[in-house]
């Protein structure tokens, strides 16, 4: 197939590119959760006896740092599924893109858009569509 006949996007990509940016929009509201969390671990209208508070001290702490933890995943992921998209026409692109999927379709919220967009992406035409050989210098 010559570089003129190649469609100018193909559908599979075009549902991934949505995919990432559900991806990334999830991730950011989750990031957002926990930040709020990360502020105010207490819950609104909980009250403690004065035996409980030491528990519920470190109850936050915990909540806290593991909530933080989560938010740097969050970001990494959620920022990462976007900037993959500059990456394509090369086998290890479109091998970091079925990663992304993957990753995706562990989670329930995801699955059901990584799935039919993975299976799309490993069809042969969409690995020609891709995958594609660098333009040759004109002949002289």
């Amino acid at each position: 197939m010559t570089p003129s006949a190649r469609p100018a996007r193909h559908k599979a990509w075009m549902l991934y590119q949505l995919y990432c940016v559900v991806a990334f929009l999830l991730h950011m509201v989750l990031a957002w959760g926990l930040w709020r969390v990360i502020q105010d671990p207490y819950p609104v209208g909980l009250t403690l006896s004065p035996n409980d508070i030491e528990i519920a001290q470190y109850a936050a702490e915990t909540l806290r740092k593991g909530c933080i933890v989560l938010l740097g995943t969050s970001l990494f992921f959620g920022v990462g599924s976007l900037a993959i998209l500059r990456f394509r026409d090369t086998k290890e692109a479109w091998i970091t893109h079925l990663i992304n999927l993957a990753l995706g379709a562990l989670t329930c919220v995801l699955l059901p858009i990584a799935v039919p967009v993975g299976m799309m992406m490993m069809r042969e035409d969409f690995k020609e569509w891709f995958i594609r050989a660098p333009a040759a210098p004109p002949a002289p």
